[in-house]
């Protein structure tokens, strides 16, 4: 079973856990949770403290940066006064296999690094399509990779705005005949033709 409690339940089993006047079975109990996941809680709080409670974000899990860990990329830092790439091959030569992300997290915290902006603003994606069915199909060919199909090539003929695949055709040779063909072989299945018609060439 998995547990789905928020950060102020998960506060409420630690305080409990720490009271001791109820067992690990009436916490999971009282919650509607495996007694697994009391040990769980418990376990990523003896860590990571108290931010290990809170509700994880859509994105990336952030992981609290140990002391040791922390003081170490500060030492380094101090004798070779370089950047968080550099560091990462320092330490790879000493044995350490550590991420490039928590040195430049710990290079931020202490100043030593400028954090990049531009990283930092969410990606936008737009969809560019037209608004009405078969006002412009896309085609391509694709050569087959399929050993059953070595050396043929496929043409696909795509809607634009549903995104529906108006037709397709496998054929030997990719010239401009076979694709002739193809074209007309999707006005002849789906009785309409495509206003425009994108072949990128």
């Amino acid at each position: 079973m998995r547990y789905k409690l928020n950060e102020k339940k998960r506060r409420w089993v630690i305080r409990e856990l720490k009271k001791g006047k109820l067992s690990v079975t009436q916490i999971a109990l009282s919650q509607k949770i495996h007694r697994s996941n009391v040990w769980r809680i418990k376990k990523k709080h003896e860590n990571w403290g108290y931010h290990s409670l809170k509700d994880h974000k859509p994105g990336r899990i952030f992981e609290p940066l140990s002391s040791k860990f922390y003081n170490l990329v500060v030492e380094e830092w101090k004798k070779n006064k370089c950047g968080a790439r550099k560091l990462k091959a320092v330490f790879n030569r000493k044995g350490y296999s550590v991420s490039l992300r928590k040195i430049q997290q710990v290079l931020i915290i202490e100043g030593f690094q400028k954090p990049n902006l531009k990283k930092q603003k969410p990606r936008k994606y737009k969809r560019y399509e037209w608004p009405i069915p078969n006002l412009m199909w896309h085609t391509d060919w694709h050569i087959i990779k399929d050993e059953r199909y070595k050396g043929k090539g496929l043409i696909v003929f795509i809607d634009d705005c549903s995104r529906k695949i108006m037709s397709f055709a496998v054929k030997d040779n990719l010239i401009a005949e076979n694709s002739v063909l193809a074209f007309y072989l999707a006005i002849g299945t789906n009785g309409v033709s495509p206003y425009m018609l994108n072949s990128d060439r």
